[in-house]
């Protein structure tokens, strides 16, 4: 079965059988680009009420795991969680949809719980090896978890945009607009990231 297929036949289902007050969608967001905003899109799809776990939160709450030893390097965690939340925000805000944010911790099942808390499903979408894995993560502490889609390739990633901004090469396309203006604030305010 297709992604697309999958995805279709769960909104029909949870159309079906229940209605989802709090849906979650996971991730580092360094910084929102497009891939990330289609994420957000689908799973607010299955509810109005969306939270956003933003994981690495803070330097010392980094998770390390093989599959993303290069997630948790400083230069991959460039902006902080209220710059990304901000990101966030500015991209989605004539929407409609309710975003709650939290800081997402994934160095044990205690602190992940603890950080995202009571969630009716989260929602992932899977890329490589570390999206397998994020996904075990969850369910393993006792998250529903609905994969929308597992793809080879993204639209863009974080590592293309902050490589464009490090090398002073235009990066604005690779972001929703309100997105690009918090980051040109943050190199406005710092000089770089």
């Amino acid at each position: 079965m297709g992604a697309l297929t999958g995805y279709l036949l769960l909104l029909n289902e949870l159309n079906m059988c229940e209605k989802l007050v709090n849906v979650a969608i996971i991730g580092r967001f360094q910084p929102f680009h497009w891939g990330h905003l289609e994420y957000l899109l689908a799973a607010a799809e299955l509810s109005p009420n969306l939270i956003v776990g933003i994981t690495n939160p803070y330097a010392e709450s980094h998770y390390v795991h093989s599959s993303n030893v290069s997630r948790s390097t400083p230069s991959s965690n460039p902006f902080t969680f209220e710059e990304r939340q901000r990101m966030i925000e500015a991209s989605v805000l004539r929407l409609g949809t309710r975003l709650t944010f939290r800081k997402c911790d994934f160095r044990s099942r205690d602190l992940l719980v603890a950080s995202l808390g009571t969630v009716d499903i989260v929602a992932v979408t899977i890329y490589d090896e570390w999206g397998q894995h994020r996904k075990a993560l969850l369910e393993e502490a006792g998250y529903r978890v609905s994969t929308l889609w597992e793809r080879k390739y993204k639209i863009t990633s974080g590592t293309a945009v902050r490589e464009l901004i490090r090398e002073g090469v235009e990066w604005q396309h690779l972001t929703p607009p309100g997105c690009a203006d918090v980051i040109k604030a943050v190199l406005a305010q710092r000089g770089t990231i």
